[in-house]
């Protein structure tokens, strides 16, 4: 296996290159200005076109061309202007003008901050390496690169790749690279933007991280999440737009990464101008090594060490760890396991007393687990400190709070005013993280690191179907890496003992193993289709458990995605458009039926942002009473949408959100991921109905959609108690304590159930037994394990069957009965001829408004029971699209190109084409 050392330092010139004049105009589109503009700082030395002296920030300026006056001249006469005022008349003078270095991108001089930069970027270590990179790039369709954390890696190898990219002139494609974090994409995004000398980010480097396209037809540079280029790659596998494709944070193993990679090994060799970049710390390179055969490493631990002599016979994983070895020799490494108290208040004591110390130098970082403690420990910190400088005048401190539930945009505080902290300025900056700055975030002065040795980590089981969230010793890779992030002389502390650290996990464990798969196997399953290839082509690092891709291709044939042959169905490719769960995605589909897709884009978009609710240390009490006037009666996926509407109502006011301890940020949030639902929806032609003014169709509505896709998340109280018995793993929970509305439901429909001590369910409305029936599967139903829910629920469904097989055979003989419960198409258990499907949906087919509003009257009035079987006997076993897109008779007969329906049998399906 080839591994590249140490070479020549090597820099591609731009003055033989061709000077590309940018001519696009201001980007002039929706999705650019919904977004927050990123603008670069400069220094108020640099003068020219586009760049003039400001304090903070600095957006380009666009000039006004008129009809006669192209805007290439307009840029043209402007740069000859700048260059008329350095020429003076002298021949010096004039080859001094001559010889300046223009930008290829925007055809403008250099700023001064450019070649500051520049003189950074080549102390780097990763500039040592530059030709070894670039004779790996030609030797190889895939490279690996491995390195410490700070070497430059993110910044530098995606800048390399775009001059590699350009002497085609982007022929190949441009140049991608995929982050774990959306935080760390964005940051990286302006990083580099700062160092190519651009002056907004969005043009030549852009991002794409979900909810949030920062790009445009000129980007040649684009970062995004490893979920957005999976999603990419779903709908072109070979991945014509891009020439190199650069992976970073490898070591995160995140489920998109680990698909990633065994699909870059299955396409290799299907294009020849593709180049496949990996970046990793080096505790995961020999499985890369092993995975990837014979291709070359660019390894950086032999140009930052200095490596004993003899030490070059080593092995690869022997240098390595003979290169962190002394470097952890260099270090002062504390043991201080915490005895009384919590982790947060060992932390936060420790941080406060290290900077009230004099002889501590330099900046602090902190690990906390959950972000939950990250924020307590920030404010602690911050009220501490305050009070020991009015005691013994200790200095100033900036908190800063870095984890991956942080607000987009704001990470970039962990490197505001860095240059300002120096002995003179005494400001000193705690940062406090949890394991995302462990490779990512690098910044200088970090002379103290605080390990808290643990972390927040979502399980799966696949055996007892329940999800997680638990505190856990981190692995010794992720303690050398937090341990990594210090300088050279600097101090750790780690609030554990060393016993602890003996007994750690070599490694941690990778999401494949250990999270749900549905999502991404219907991705898996949507690609490997357009590669004409099944799962047995596709070769992981590590292989997901049988288990849990067994479970999920089970929840995907629930839901309808899968065919009759275990492949992808039409349904199931609409499914996978949507950047969501399966049960969401399947409630939004079936919104459409019934005909409140404004109020469920609204739910489902709450549902996937941060929690709305502020609670302020001290002012709980307000908080939570304010909180319940903007509660609903229906629960709390109707409170969701109350907070959302009540929103919009107030013109999306940043003081009401303030007044009702309301969080504006999720508020915004949701409102982006509202906006991208729509336009999918709108993308696949699906009706989008207006919104529902009568409160009692809404409720009755809303439930349906929802049942529809959380069919599989129902609980039943099974002692008047409040004690709900999940129906479909017989696990017993109760309601969130901190949950605004209390049920009074027998069956409810849940959004979330943690297992845990106390598990309980969140985010609940109660439901009727009689629609579980009706829009359940009936395999679903039938593989219930065994209670009395089951067969209540399945006393109702075999009554609707009854019902609905009259209803087939005699289409006219109970008109109230069909206004009741509009039948869309053949159920899955009746046997009936395409003819006989016509029949049942013609009467909805010409009069589907009227009908419409007579039948929600009826399922409204309340006039029968509908929980009691006695008193009904419409129970319906509805098919996988019955429920997914409910009374839609009318509007898919419209809408012929998209639904066609099967051959009728005992598996009949409503398919989407």
């Amino acid at each position: 296996m080839d591994t590249f050392g140490a070479g020549l330092v090597h820099d591609w010139s731009l003055e033989d290159e061709e000077i590309v004049t940018s001519t696009s105009p201001h980007p002039d589109n929706e999705d650019f200005d919904s977004l927050e503009k990123h603008f670069i700082p400069y220094d108020g030395k640099s003068t020219g076109f586009g760049r003039q002296e400001q304090s903070d920030f600095h957006e380009i300026d666009y000039l006004p061309s008129s009809d006669e006056e192209s805007s290439s001249q307009v840029v043209e006469a402007h740069a000859n202007a700048l260059l008329g005022d350095l020429i003076v008349g002298e021949d010096d003078e004039l080859s001094t003008a001559e010889s300046i270095e223009l930008n290829p991108f925007d055809g403008l001089p250099y700023s001064s901050m450019y070649y500051e930069l520049l003189k950074k970027r080549q102390s780097l270590p990763i500039w040592k390496a530059k030709d070894d990179f670039v004779l790996a790039v030609d030797d190889s369709p895939i490279v690996l690169i491995t390195g410490r954390a700070g070497s430059g890696k993110s910044t530098q190898v995606p800048q390399w790749c775009v001059q590699f990219a350009r002497e085609s002139n982007f022929g190949f494609g441009t140049v991608v690279c995929a982050q774990p974090h959306a935080q760390v994409a964005m940051s990286l995004a302006i990083q580099v933007a700062r160092e190519m000398d651009l002056t907004e980010v969005g043009n030549e480097v852009g991002y794409k991280i979900p909810q949030r396209n920062c790009t445009n037809q000129d980007t040649v540079l684009q970062f995004c999440t490893d979920d957005v280029l999976l999603r990419e790659m779903a709908d072109d596998p070979l991945l014509h737009k891009y020439n190199f494709v650069v992976i970073d944070e490898v070591q995160e193993r995140s489920i998109s990464i680990d698909i990633l990679l065994a699909l870059f090994k299955v396409i290799q060799n299907s294009r020849d101008d593709l180049r496949i970049i990996i970046i990793s710390q080096s505790y995961e390179m020999p499985k890369l090594e092993d995975f990837f055969e014979e291709v070359p490493i660019v390894d950086l631990h032999f140009l930052e060490e200095q490596i004993t002599d003899g030490s070059e016979n080593l092995k690869e994983e022997h240098r390595r760890a003979k290169a962190e070895a002394e470097r952890l020799n260099k270090l002062e490494i504390n043991y201080r396991p915490v005895e009384t108290g919590s982790h947060v208040q060992e932390v936060v004591s420790l941080a406060v007393r290290l900077h009230c110390d004099p002889s501590t130098e330099g900046d602090f970082l902190v690990y906390l687990p959950t972000t939950e403690d990250i924020e307590e420990a920030c404010e602690q910190i911050t009220r501490d400190v305050a009070i020991e400088s009015l005691r013994d005048g200790c200095e100033e401190v900036s908190v800063i709070a870095i984890h991956k539930k942080l607000v987009h945009g704001a990470q970039q505080a962990i490197y505001e005013n860095t240059e300002k902290v120096d002995e003179e300025s005494k400001k000193r900056r705690i940062i406090v993280s949890d394991e995302i700055t462990e490779s990512s975030f690098s910044t200088d002065y970090i002379r103290v690191v605080i390990d808290s040795g643990l972390k927040e980590e979502e399980v799966y089981n696949c055996r007892t179907r329940t999800r997680s969230k638990n505190l856990t010793w981190i692995s010794c890779d992720s303690a050398l890496a937090r341990t990594d992030r210090c300088n050279i002389g600097g101090k750790i502390y780690r609030i554990y003992s060393e016993d602890v650290f003996t007994r750690m996990k070599d490694s941690t464990t990778p999401c494949i193993r250990r999270m749900e798969l549905t999502t991404h196997v219907l991705l898996l399953k949507r690609l490997l289709q357009r590669l004409n290839m099944n799962f047995s082509h596709c070769h992981f690092i590590e292989p997901p458990a049988p288990e849990a891709y067994m479970l999920a291709l089970e929840e995907l044939d629930y839901h309808g995605a899968l065919d009759e042959n275990g492949n992808l169905s039409d349904l199931g490719a609409v499914m996978s458009e949507f950047p969501l769960t399966m049960p969401q995605t399947k409630a939004v589909i079936a919104s459409c039926g019934e005909d409140c897709v404004q109020e469920v884009l609204s739910i489902i978009a709450m549902i996937v942002s941060p929690s709305w609710r502020l609670n302020p240390r001290g002012f709980e009490k307000e908080a939570r009473g304010l909180h319940k006037a903007l509660a609903h009666k229906c629960g709390g996926h109707f409170t969701l949408l109350n907070v959302y509407q009540q929103y919009i109502n107030h013109k999306r006011s940043e003081s009401w959100c303030s007044k009702n301890y309301v969080n504006v940020n999720a508020l915004k949030q949701a409102e982006k991921v509202r906006i991208d639902l729509l336009s999918v929806l709108e993308g696949l032609e699906l009706p989008i109905s207006e919104a529902v003014q009568d409160a009692d169709i809404l409720e009755t509505s809303v439930k349906r959609a929802l049942l529809a896709g959380f069919f599989m998340q129902v609980a039943r109280d099974v002692d008047g108690c409040g004690n709900f018995l999940i129906i479909r793993d017989k696990h017993v929970a109760r309601l969130d304590p901190t949950s605004l509305v209390d049920t009074k439901s027998d069956w409810v429909l849940y959004d979330e159930f943690l297992l845990s001590e106390n598990s309980c369910i969140s985010t609940v409305c109660g439901v009727r037994p009689f629609w579980i029936a009706e829009i359940s599967p009936q395999s679903y139903l039938a593989n219930l394990p065994q209670h009395e829910g089951k067969d209540y629920l399945l006393k109702l469904a075999a009554r609707w069957r009854k019902q609905a097989a009259r209803q087939a055979a005699e289409p006219d003989a109970d008109l109230n009965l069909h206004s009741q419960r509009r039948v869309q198409s053949t159920p899955k258990s009746l046997t009936t001829t395409h003819s006989e499907a016509d029949q049942v949906g013609s009467h909805n087919s010409n009069a589907h408004p009227k009908s419409f509003q007579i039948e929600r009257t009826k399922r409204t009035g309340g006039e029968t029971s509908s929980e009691d079987p006695k008193s009904n006997d419409d129970v319906d076993d509805s098919d996988v699209l019955t429920q997914a897109a409910r009374d839609m008779a009318f509007v898919y007969r419209k809408a012929s190109d998209y639904v066609t329906n099967r051959e009728a049998g005992a598996d009949a399906q409503c398919i989407v084409q």
